[in-house]
């Protein structure tokens, strides 16, 4: 379950939350990057959202015991911090694509996915491409392919932790 799935990044102090799709949309064709936002960016992001959203539900985050204005400004400012930080994975994401898979048109959009809505972790949704599309679900089924998307993304997750800034302690 979702929840679990940033239950399981949080006890792990994940420093960002990638989470990879293969997807079905009619006439749909070409890997993307969602970040969130409550208004969708267009109607087959709000489509896909709401399939995903439905399909699960998400887990809470646990704040200190402090008084509830408190709990509003930790929590907007957390989620100022976790949200440039999915815009820059999502850039990094699509550079890191751009050339080596198709993309869909305006490939960083924009969605209030469930999954993406831990305001600790910068979080980003990958759509690596479109099962309901014949051409996407045969280079899905490619090892080549597979391993492009993956040298991709792996990219992507380096650039975004090499210009991380480090950790108290670490």
């Amino acid at each position: 379950p979702l929840g679990e799935r940033l239950e399981f990044a949080r006890r792990r102090e994940a420093a960002l939350f990638l989470s990879l799709h293969a997807d079905s949309a009619p006439g749909a064709r070409g890997a993307s990057v969602y970040t969130l936002s409550e208004t969708a960016s267009d109607a087959m992001s709000a489509a896909l959202a709401q399939r995903e959203n439905r399909a699960d539900r998400a887990g809470g985050l646990r704040l200190p015991s402090v008084p509830p204005e408190v709990q509003r400004i930790l929590l907007s400012l957390m989620r100022q911090e976790t949200r440039r930080g999915a815009d820059r994975i999502a850039r990094l994401t699509v550079a890191a694509l751009s050339g080596e898979v198709p993309l869909l048109p305006n490939a960083h959009r924009r969605a209030g996915f469930v999954v993406l809505k831990a305001p600790d972790v910068p979080s980003a949704l990958v759509e690596m491409g479109f099962l309901s599309h014949p051409a996407d679900e045969a280079a899905l089924n490619r090892p080549a392919h597979r391993a492009a998307l993956a040298a991709a993304l792996a990219e992507a997750v380096h650039g975004f932790l090499a210009a991380a800034p480090a950790s108290p302690g670490a």
